[in-house]
């Protein structure tokens, strides 16, 4: 029996991958007078489509476009939960079932992006700030030996710091930061001068003793030559009972050496929450910038 239940499974897979098999062409769903449309991973037939977070997930109402041969459920137009994924089973009259995932992720969750408001949204510490012009801007930070930080939790530390307050419960869901970064400087085998990432999670959540830094901190690291733009960015779980986020751009520092007010540059800054790591996988290969 389990045998057949794997052969029927494997000639499914096979058939979803032909041309004339059930297919959806498009997801959208209308908000006001917009239509948001989703973005398709072919690999894992997954739509994507991005959210205000201040929207209603729990009442929305994706429309399926599909050629009218083909049959789909739930039915397109019916609303939808979108806190969690939706599967949707489109068959043909032959009887052939082929599955898509419609996943929602949310607007960057940064206020004031590119840092051209002023709004005191973001916090700089040390020598930062940023340049450019009105078509064009980015974040700077110069490093130097003398300046560590003691708390590398508080929004206070060195560096460009923005804490990311939640409207709504993303326990449990995972986060993405993204940027692209350059370095003016960096030293040969060695991680000094290359702009970084910082992230740490904030809520009303157990943490292990001795085990603070693994549950709050995790870094994204340029790894190009220098003067060279690179799309840096990942994604990690939230804790259950998370209510907010410190994101910060910095730059990496090896023991002992000096920076010596080597500038990194950080554009196209982004922090998205996502249902899974497999659609944040995609959004940031595929369709960041």
């Amino acid at each position: 029996m389990s045998r057949l239940i794997l052969i029927i499974a494997i000639l499914v897979f096979i058939a979803c991958n032909n041309v004339d098999d059930p297919k959806i062409e498009n997801i959208l769903i209308e908000i006001g007078n917009d239509k948001v449309y989703a973005n398709y991973d072919e690999n894992t037939k997954s739509f994507i489509i991005e959210l205000d977070p201040s929207l209603n997930w729990e009442s929305l109402n994706p429309i399926v476009e599909t050629s009218s041969e083909f049959e789909v459920y739930p039915i397109s137009g019916s609303k939808q939960n979108l806190n969690s994924p939706i599967t949707y089973l489109v068959s043909n009259e032959l009887g052939i079932e082929c599955e898509f995932v419609l996943k929602a992720y949310t607007t960057n969750l940064l206020n004031d992006e590119e840092g051209k408001l002023n709004n005191g949204s973001w916090i700089f510490n040390g020598d930062c700030g940023i340049e450019g012009n009105d078509n064009e801007c980015a974040f700077f930070y110069k490093g130097y030996l003398e300046r560590d930080c003691e708390d590398i939790y508080s929004v206070n530390c060195e560096g460009i710091n923005q804490v990311v307050k939640f409207n709504k419960d993303f326990g449990g869901k995972v986060i993405l930061f993204a940027s692209k970064s350059w370095p003016e400087k960096v030293f040969p085998n060695s991680i000094t001068g290359h702009p970084y990432m910082w992230g740490m999670q904030y809520g009303d959540f157990p943490i292990p003793e001795n085990d603070l830094k693994t549950l709050f901190r995790f870094g994204m690291i340029h790894t190009n030559k220098e003067k060279k733009w690179q799309n840096i960015g990942n994604y990690f779980p939230l804790f259950p009972e998370v209510d907010s986020v410190l994101m910060r751009l910095s730059q990496a520092k090896r023991a002992g050496e000096d920076p010596n007010g080597s500038k990194s540059l950080f554009k196209n800054v982004e922090c998205r929450v996502f249902q899974d790591s497999i659609s944040a996988k995609i959004y940031f290969e595929k369709f960041y910038n």
